[in-house]
Parts: C-alpha cells; structure tokens; sequence
C-alpha cells in the first residue's frame, strides 16, 4: 500500500488539475453566454 502512494498521489494531482481546468473551461463559457451586466 505504502509503495502505491506515491503513484496514487501522483494520478490524484493529475486528475485534480484536469478538473480544475474542465471547470474554469465552464465557467468561462457560461459566463460568456450570460448577458453582461
């Protein structure tokens, strides 16, 4: 288990940074359907 960590930790931050970029993705398509005001 100890030896899987680091991959483990590895895939997590990966996957984390592509979901962050899904979501800013997003938000910045809504936002720019909405009306500005």
């Amino acid at each position: 288990m100890v030896i899987m960590a680091p991959a483990l930790c590895r895939f997590l931050d990966q996957d984390l940074e592509w979901l962050a970029l899904r979501i800013d993705a997003g938000t910045v398509s809504i936002r720019a359907m909405k009306p500005h005001g």
